[in-house]
């Protein structure tokens, strides 16, 4: 049998240089264990290859199922954020640009979400009849009131945040998918290749539950529920990679 444990201290010999290199690399531990005998442990450096919003997403849910509300719904709202930096990567090649053009596009709004969801805002509204599924003013206010003013949300109002964010990311990826599938995958490239160090690295997924795909939003609703409630056995706290 083999198990796939990384590890998360910065420390050395394993992580320093690792983690100073690209912040998405890590260090996780290969365990060899056969029959009653001795596990055998090598260390391997390796770099993430799922989307950012995607292993955000899963961190609030691993929050939520363990009973870290609070943090849950900050990973929620990151997940929710990464996911316009996305969309808006996928239309600058759905429109003939390039990760360069993106790149200095990016400059002008990577320290202002304000700035970030104006543009997701406009892409996604522009040039379609649909006006995009966003998060309504009392989901916002909750938002507001966890991250900005320290407010403890209950284990339902998160839940129900964390359904309203799956809602938006994967409303928003039927229809880059249904636009496009070629832009998505250079998206999805893209991103992945900006973390990759020069050196040679084991990629590995975290087998997150939010995929790139396109699936009816009751399935994603049940399956999250059915998601969490294996976390919920599996652990008491922390986070289980893979999944």
């Amino acid at each position: 049998m083999i198990v796939w444990t990384p590890d998360l201290l910065k420390a050395p010999p394993y992580t320093s240089h690792c983690w100073a290199e690209v912040d998405d690399s890590f260090v996780f531990t290969r365990i060899g264990i056969n029959d009653a005998k001795d596990a055998l442990e090598e260390k391997y450096s390796g770099f993430f290859s799922d989307c950012r919003f995607q292993i955000l997403f899963e961190i609030g849910l691993n929050g939520l199922a363990s009973g870290f509300l609070r943090d849950a719904v900050v990973s929620f709202t990151a997940s929710l954020e990464r996911y316009y930096e996305f969309f808006i990567l996928c239309h600058t090649f759905q429109n003939g640009s390039n990760a360069e053009y993106f790149k200095k596009f990016w400059r002008l709004v990577s320290n202002q979400s304000e700035r970030q969801y104006g543009a997701f805002l406009a892409l996604a509204s522009l040039g379609t009849t649909d006006f995009p599924l966003l998060l309504t003013e009392t989901e916002v206010s909750f938002r507001n009131r966890v991250v900005h003013k320290g407010v403890f949300p209950s284990k339902a109002d998160t839940h129900s945040y964390a359904l309203s964010v799956l809602r938006v990311i994967t409303s928003g990826l039927e229809g880059l998918l249904a636009e496009s599938v070629d832009a998505v995958n250079k998206a999805i490239d893209t991103e992945i290749s900006e973390r990759k160090p020069q050196r040679q690295l084991i990629s590995l997924s975290i087998n997150p539950f939010l995929r790139i795909e396109r699936r009816d939003f009751s399935l994603w609703r049940d399956q999250m529920d059915e998601h969490i409630q294996r976390l919920g056995q599996r652990h008491g706290g922390g986070i289980i990679w893979p999944n």
